[in-house]
């Protein structure tokens, strides 16, 4: 298990035991997600506008993850009161031209970083990405849908961020595709709404486009 060592502020992701517990039908997936969401922050431990885990805490009825306190709003929450308090500005859904930019850019990077990390997020949206004190930068959080990317389709993103396989699912083959519905239905894509299989790096991007789309639009 990774831990930051740290004494700074924390935010405390408390989960029942009882989830776990044998005798509850959904134990097998709750204990997995809990396995991918461990693996993923400790893999990506180091890395900007990531959370980044403290520690984790077990106790008898509870397992605890101590999470890095970003100090900031979720973006929904900044850009629905941007977009209040500045109403005459030309802004786009509370964002001004340079903010767009700047987000836009960080979070492209962090999900190249992710995907070449050998991991997909599967959640991204408005409401996972939280600004820092400085209102700055932004951070990924809620990695409960995370998962690991088979090692073929790692070994098809080249070192420019671009997905080589090209973006037809036919060139995928079943081995690297999810079935998992998981996720936000807003930020769905097609094939994730649909229940059909779906590629966890394609599913990301089509999140992104969804998020982007909803600032621009705002």
């Amino acid at each position: 298990m990774c831990a930051g060592g740290s004494e700074r502020s924390v935010v405390v992701k408390s989960l029942p035991r009882a989830r776990f517990s044998s005798t509850s039908p959904s134990s097998s997936a709750a204990s997995q997600a809990l396995h991918n969401e461990l693996n993923a922050l400790c893999a990506l431990q180091r890395a900007r506008h990531i959370v980044a885990m403290r520690g984790v805490v077990e106790s008898r009825s509870s397992i605890s993850l101590l999470l890095e306190w970003a100090h900031g709003p979720d973006l929904l929450s900044f850009t629905l009161y941007e977009h209040r308090r500045r109403p005459s500005e030309r802004i786009r859904g509370g964002l001004g031209d340079a903010e767009l930019h700047r987000f836009s850019l960080q979070l492209a990077q962090a999900l190249r970083f992710v995907h070449h990390s050998g991991f997909c997020h599967r959640d991204v949206k408005l409401d996972n990405l939280v600004l820092d004190a400085s209102r700055q930068a932004l951070v990924i959080v809620d990695w409960d849908h995370a998962a690991p990317l088979p090692a073929s389709r790692v070994r098809s993103l080249d070192d420019s961020g671009k997905d080589v396989v090209g973006e037809s699912h036919g060139s995928l083959t079943q081995t690297v595709l999810f079935t998992q519905r998981c996720g936000s239905s807003a930020y769905l894509s097609p094939e994730r709404a649909a229940g059909q299989p779906y590629d966890g790096v394609q599913a990301d991007l089509w999140s992104f486009g969804v998020w982007y789309a909803l600032i621009c639009e705002a």
